[in-house]
């Protein structure tokens, strides 16, 4: 017969940041850095701004860093569902999280898991985290909860991985 997968399943790595790209998008990452330092210089209290900072520093390889960012964007806007979304997806892909950080590492997973949630309990229409919930659901096999994430995220926009979130 058929054998059963012992292990989780699905994409690892596919979550997505809310704001500016890591790599800076069409910009460059030179370019949006000097923006955001701008704005920052400009006002410090721009959450938005420390939002795009730790996009960026991902984008150069320091979760560390990029983590204090969101938890100073979180400290000025603490129910910005932004924030929350990027604080998942650091937790649960770089190691920042308590335990280590992965997908494999269930209490990263399960703390990524509630910053999901509490950016959704805070937009029920922030697609970048029903996105990122759905993938979670999807790694651990948790299909009948990934699926009407799925479905709402091509309500809104047909992205190619929402299709094959759908196959798995």
């Amino acid at each position: 017969g058929i054998q059963k997968p012992f292990r989780a399943q699905g994409y690892r790595g596919r979550f997505r940041l809310f704001g500016v790209a890591a790599d800076g998008g069409s910009v460059g990452r030179d370019e949006a850095l000097n923006s955001v330092r701008s704005r920052l210089g400009r006002n410090v209290n721009d959450s938005a701004a420390w939002i795009d900072y730790g996009n960026l520093l991902w984008g150069i390889s320091k979760p560390g860093l990029a983590k204090l960012s969101y938890e100073r964007a979180l400290s000025i806007s603490p129910r910005m569902a932004g924030a929350l979304n990027n604080r998942g997806v650091i937790t649960v892909s770089s190691g920042s999280g308590v335990a280590g950080g992965s997908e494999e590492d269930w209490y990263s997973a399960w703390e990524a898991l509630g910053l999901f949630k509490g950016a959704l309990k805070e937009d029920e229409f922030f697609g970048t985290s029903k996105l990122n919930l759905a993938l979670l659901y999807n790694y651990y096999r948790l299909f009948d909860l990934a699926k009407p994430l799925w479905d709402q995220v091509l309500v809104r926009s047909k992205i190619s991985e929402a299709y094959d979130g759908l196959a798995i």
